[in-house]
């Protein structure tokens, strides 16, 4: 399980939206791309703004994110089922985040 004792409220939120939207999907894990898509959508950070200056919007992603690994029915998903690669960024970005200030 995550330490939510190391993140900010608005990092937290991010996170369980996307535990929300990979359930959403129906996915059976919550990776880096449900992280990066509940950031587009919360759509209020500078993480978001960056990423619209990219061109990037909520709805492509969420397109492109069933199109590569599909659509399942609707599941009950919880930080249990983060990918060891999703915990290491989330580590890292905590990590970064101290040594910045």
């Amino acid at each position: 399980m995550l330490n939510t004792e190391k993140f900010t409220e608005k990092a937290l939120e991010i996170i369980d939206s996307a535990v929300r939207s990979a359930s959403e999907m129906g996915h059976t894990y919550v990776g880096s791309e449900h992280i990066l898509y509940a950031m587009v959508s919360e759509g209020d950070s500078a993480a978001a703004d960056y990423l619209f200056s990219c061109g990037l919007d909520a709805k492509c992603l969420y397109n492109e994110i069933v199109r590569m690994v599909g659509r399942g029915s609707p599941s009950k998903l919880s930080q249990r089922y983060f990918t060891s690669a999703l915990k290491k960024i989330l580590e890292d970005s905590y990590i970064n985040a101290v040594s910045e200030n």
